[in-house]
């Protein structure tokens, strides 16, 4: 409920609130006493981005489930080698917690300091999301000790429910600017005259519109399913997972019909909808971006 309505003001701006707090979250959950202690106190007496959450994926063929940062845990270092895309306010973090998969396909996080060696920070300029600067984290050979492993060396995660966690976030907040496309729209529509009446007397931008708060209530419903079946200790996975889909899919459609029902207007930054359009595209992208 709280991503979905700061999400109708700005979704970057949401995701910086959320990814912090999710960071801080999984911390709580499953860090060790040790890094509790170390982490989570600046949360309230400093930054809240002083951890950095690499979850997403540098290449769009990876299995989500799995990482594109490799982790060799054989010897008595942790070898890290691959990258991260899509962290947000890395620039303010101290430390990363990265996800990483070994040799047997099990996937943890592992934090890693800035200025450890083998570390390379990247800037990079994304279509949306401009409220949140992002950068993409590149490790070769970074070498961490065991203890860096998130809960501790003999600790393991449920990776799988971390970014089924994410992906029902971030179709909250895809739920959030989804509502405000339409909020926007229907008056527009209302207001705008040509050939002597509204723009919605025409069939065919009234049944656009129609289908736009379909969609959003449809959304709407998977979203609060998927949370209310985590929240009750059930099995999340499969709601989630269709949540997300539905997200990424009517999503990018709410944004680009919300283009064309302005027209011209559309394309210009003096209507809002050009800038939920390049963020809902988002959606289907990043992974990890999001958590409740």
């Amino acid at each position: 409920l709280a991503l979905e309505a700061l999400a109708y003001g700005d979704l970057s701006l949401a995701m910086s609130v959320s990814v912090p707090l999710l960071a801080a979250q999984i911390i709580s959950e499953h860090g060790s006493e040790e890094q509790k202690a170390e982490l989570l106190p600046e949360l309230v007496n400093g930054s809240i981005f002083h951890v950095g959450l690499g979850i997403n994926n540098a290449l769009l063929a990876t299995d989500p489930y799995q990482s594109s940062v490799i982790a060799d845990d054989s010897g008595e270092e942790i070898i890290l080698n691959g990258s991260k895309t899509g962290v947000a306010f890395a620039d303010e973090a101290k430390t990363f917690l990265i996800s990483a998969s070994n040799e047997s396909g099990e996937c943890n996080l592992y934090f890693v300091n800035k200025d450890q060696e083998g570390v390379e920070l990247e800037q990079k300029e994304f279509m949306g999301l401009k409220g949140a600067p992002l950068s993409q984290i590149n490790l070769s050979n970074c070498k961490i000790n065991a203890s860096q492993k998130l809960g501790g060396h003999n600790y393991s995660i449920n990776h799988e429910s971390l970014v089924d966690s994410s992906r029902i976030g971030m179709s909250a907040l895809a739920l959030g600017v989804c509502q405000a496309v339409l909020d926007y729209v229907v008056p527009y529509t209302n207001e705008r005259v040509a050939f002597d009446e509204p723009i919605s007397n025409r069939q065919s931008v009234a049944f656009m519109i129609a289908d736009m708060a379909i969609e959003t209530e449809a959304l709407r419903l998977m979203v609060y399913k998927s949370s209310a079946l985590k929240d009750l200790g059930e099995d999340f996975h499969k709601q989630a997972s269709l949540t997300y889909r539905f997200a990424a899919h009517h999503g990018m459609k709410i944004g680009t019909d919300g283009v064309q029902l302005l027209g011209g207007h559309g394309f210009t930054h003096e209507h809002p909808v050009e800038l939920w359009y390049r963020n809902l595209r988002a959606i289907g992208i990043f992974e990890g971006g999001a958590g409740v």
